[in-house]
């Protein structure tokens, strides 16, 4: 293989490994690569080189957050790697957990970890709620 196939299949691994883990950078380091090749395998002088690379590198993460988040990313989530990892309070969603009031606040205790949560009329100290969603970093319960 010649360094051009070399690079290509290196920028393919990295896309597909991109599916497994719940991170975007090996998919932007095969974006680099990518925008490398394209430039260095032009007849024009260096800069043009630098240039084009970099025209070329907006181009893939304009393309990434546009079709790539919104179409290829929920195919892949839904029938290849359906137990990609969510983040943060998105996780939480349907979990149950126990109120605690701490420091004069409201606190839903889930796996040991304390989430701030909305404040309703009839809190008890102990009682166990469901998580029905989040916003601004707060909890909402029911």
């Amino acid at each position: 293989m010649d360094f051009n196939h070399i690079v290509i299949v290196t920028a393919i691994i990295l896309i597909v490994v991109d599916f497994f883990i719940p991170s975007d950078f090996p998919t932007f380091i095969a974006y680099v690569l990518i925008a490398f090749l394209v430039s260095w395998n032009l007849e024009v002088p260096f800069l043009y080189k630098i240039l084009i690379a970099l025209i070329s590198w907006f181009a893939l993460v304009i393309f990434h957050f546009t079709i790539w988040k919104n179409v290829f990313q929920k195919i892949v989530n839904q029938y290849l790697a359906p137990t990609k990892h969510v983040d943060g309070p998105e996780r939480l969603v349907g979990a149950t957990g126990k109120l605690r009031y701490v420091e004069n606040s409201w606190f839903i205790q889930i796996d040991g970890d304390l989430w701030p949560c909305e404040v309703m009329s009839d809190m008890l100290e102990g009682r166990e709620v469901q998580v029905k969603g989040f916003q601004d970093g707060i909890i909402k319960i029911k």
